[in-house]
Order: structure tokens, then C-alpha cells, then sequence
């Protein structure tokens, strides 16, 4: 298995990526490299959350062992406790461990034994900038433009479509 790699190191747990940023991240922004039968790299750029939004909602008692501080607060609308405030953690770990990518052509090149390396290039806190960090990485590297490049599309842009203008302006 190929570990994740960030700033020229291996990074294999939250915890230690908690402590390389002081902070808690929510997500990041990826390369992965592939070496193609044919000699050719092949990249692709994606995306990949830390953390799921399941809301777990925190008694009294670990609100008095830990404070509220670490935790969020909404009224609740359901159940038991409903109309009042209740305080929840919404952050669960997933398994990122051993993510290859939302592409098949991706996965596909990784299970047949492709020599790969998959770097982390950017991790943000908030889920509504992982969607424009990927896209302005797509774009502003040209991807859509190169062959080489597996992001076979980004909003309504598709590769070939461009590469096959590009070709007729020349």
C-alpha cells in the first residue's frame, strides 16, 4: 500500500496531521502520479474528506469532563430533546487511509500494479472550499489541456472537447 505524502512526509493517522498543522482538518486536496506501461506520468487531481458529518450528540457528563468549548450547540428538532439546545460533535473519521480516488480509470491503473504516488497538496477546515480548491487546481494546472492529465472533466468542461478546440485554433 502507498502511504499519503505531505511536504516530502508520510502522513498515516489524523493525529499526526493534527499535529504537523495545529489544527484539525476537515479535508484535502490531492495529486496522484502514475507511471504508465508506456513510460508516460499520468496525474489526476481530486479531493478527499477526513471526517464524515455524522452528529453525535454529547451528554452532561462529558460536557462537564471536556467543557463546551470543543463542541457545537444547535436546537434540536426531533426526539427527545426536542426545541431545546443541545450541544454534538459532528466529526468522525473516514477511511483515507487507503482512498485511490473517485476515478475508475484511476483505480483501475492502481489495481494493475501501476507504480503510484499520491500527494497531499492543500488541506482546508471547511467542506464548501474543498469543491473550489480542486477545481481551481484542475484548472489553473492546465489539466484539461493535456492528455496526460486523467480529470476527464471539471463543472461542465469535458477534456476532449477542449484539447479537440484547442486543436483547431492552432
Amino acid at each position: 500500500m502507498v502511504n499519503w505524502v505531505y511536504n516530502n512526509e508520510e502522513v498515516k493517522s489524523l493525529k499526526e496531521i493534527e499535529t504537523i498543522l495545529g489544527y484539525r482538518p476537515f479535508g484535502f486536496i490531492y495529486l496522484i502520479t502514475l507511471e504508465n506501461p508506456k513510460g508516460k506520468t499520468l496525474t489526476y487531481f481530486g479531493q478527499k474528506t477526513l471526517l464524515t458529518d455524522a452528529k453525535r450528540i454529547v451528554g452532561q457528563r462529558e460536557l462537564k469532563e471536556k467543557g463546551k468549548k470543543p463542541f457545537r450547540k444547535y436546537k434540536s428538532k426531533k426526539g427527545k430533546k426536542q426545541g431545546e439546545w443541545v450541544y454534538y460533535e459532528n466529526r468522525k473519521e473516514e477511511t483515507w487511509q487507503t482512498y485511490n480516488s473517485s476515478s475508475v480509470e484511476v483505480q483501475a491503473l492502481i489495481e494493475s500494479g501501476v507504480k503510484h504516488t499520491k500527494q497531499i497538496l492543500k488541506f482546508t477546515t471547511q467542506k464548501s472550499l474543498l469543491n473550489w480548491l480542486e477545481m481551481k487546481q484542475v484548472v489553473c494546472s492546465d489539466c484539461l489541456e493535456d492528455e496526460n492529465c486523467l480529470n476527464r472533466r471539471i463543472g461542465n468542461y469535458h477534456q476532449r472537447n477542449i484539447i479537440n478546440a484547442l486543436k483547431k485554433e492552432k
